[in-house]
């Protein structure tokens, strides 16, 4: 790693005191970590955290310990005309595949200091499988990781990375919607149905009662009629 962005660390950690920097992840989402250059070069930190996955957004990729299972290196320079875009697909598909892979994977995301670069490509994975907005990401990464701050550059192409999602999200809950639609439509007509037949029973019950008691009435009175010539002769 190149002496200038150790110093520039060093120099932020001691901007920040207030924040517990070093070597140290913060837990963005279960088995997601973010965190800076000096973590990540932290053999026993990482292996404490049990981190089997690491993405790096640096210039120079860093040495990885022989026990992680995959490791992806972005790089790229922290300035908001760098295109980060361009490689937030493959990052996500990334720290997606390793959290599906096993319940026991643990992904770090890191750039140098856990601020913009990487906190980017985490905002893009939430952006991708939760109903979150871009700037919704940021703020709910920001509440795990106060120091959060994407650059303005990074979160332009974050914003326009989200447009994808929200047009499939939109179109999947349009299609949903219709759906449910049609299942209601054809639940209030099989109602409409039975209560109809269920109106027509009724109706054929009480004719047929209503004819039982007409029959009944009439052999009442043919009996009567009967018995009363019977008196007379």
């Amino acid at each position: 790693m190149a002496t200038w962005q150790t110093s520039r660390l060093r120099t932020t950690l001691k901007r920040d005191e207030g924040f517990a920097f070093g070597p140290s992840a913060s837990q963005i989402a279960p088995q997601l970590y973010l965190s800076n250059f000096f973590y990540a070069k932290s053999v026993q930190a990482m292996s404490a955290d049990g981190i089997t996955h690491v993405v790096s957004i640096l210039e120079s990729k860093p040495a990885y310990p022989p026990f992680l299972k995959g490791t992806l290196h972005i790089p790229l320079m922290d300035t908001s005309d760098t295109d980060i875009l361009q490689h937030l697909e493959a990052t996500t598909a990334f720290i997606k595949a390793a959290i599906e892979e096993s319940p026991n994977n643990n992904v770090l995301v890191h750039c140098l200091m856990g601020i913009s670069r990487s906190a980017t490509v985490v905002c893009a994975y939430l952006v991708a499988t939760t109903s979150m907005s871009a700037d919704e990401t940021i703020d709910f990464v920001r509440e795990k990781r106060p120091i959060v701050c994407p650059n303005l550059g990074f979160r332009r192409q974050l914003e326009t990375y989200s447009l994808q999602f929200y047009s499939r999200k939109s179109l999947a809950a349009k299609s949903v919607a219709r759906m449910t639609g049609v299942s209601e439509g054809i639940a209030a007509r099989m109602r409409k149905l039975t209560s109809r037949s269920d109106t027509a029973s009724r109706g054929a019950s009480s004719r047929t009662q209503f004819d039982a008691q007409d029959a009944v009435a009439t052999v009442t009175v043919s009996v009567s009629s009967v018995r009363g010539d019977v008196v007379e002769e």
